[in-house]
């Protein structure tokens, strides 16, 4: 809640799916939405379509990862841009994110992890770094 910017006049970017009758049940004209989908670029797609979405935890409590970025450019498949702040913690870095992937992901999902400096990141259009980017929309 922010009285100050109403959630009618921000795009979340939430993909939802509304129930097929008109009116609530209460008597409200509003659309009812039967069920929160989740941000269209929020999550990942594994070979087999299924979508993976929360992947933040991967690097949770490495607190010598600056920043982090998944990019999918092909299901089943995806690069993760790591700006780390201790740089010899690379090698530990990269052996503990593999695991996690593999753990979340399964052993066919293909990760590739890649240390970069911050301007090496994409950003949107507003200057913001976004934790998943899927291009293969």
């Amino acid at each position: 809640w922010n009285k100050a910017f109403p959630l009618s006049r921000y795009d979340t970017g939430d993909l939802c799916e509304f129930h097929p009758f008109d009116k609530c049940k209460c008597g409200r004209d509003s659309r009812v939405i039967r069920k929160i989908i989740g941000r269209d670029d929020d999550y990942i797609l594994l070979k087999d379509n299924r979508p993976i979405g929360r992947l933040d935890h991967l690097s949770k409590g490495m607190d010598w990862i600056q920043y982090s970025q998944i990019i999918q450019y092909k299901k089943g498949e995806a690069l993760m841009n790591v700006v780390l702040c201790e740089k010899n913690k690379a090698y530990m870095t990269r052996d503990i994110l593999k695991k996690r992937c593999i753990k979340l992901l399964g052993k066919s999902f293909k990760i590739r992890i890649n240390f970069v400096s911050i301007q090496d990141l994409y950003k949107t259009k507003s200057g913001k770094i976004k934790f998943v980017m899927r291009l293969n929309k």
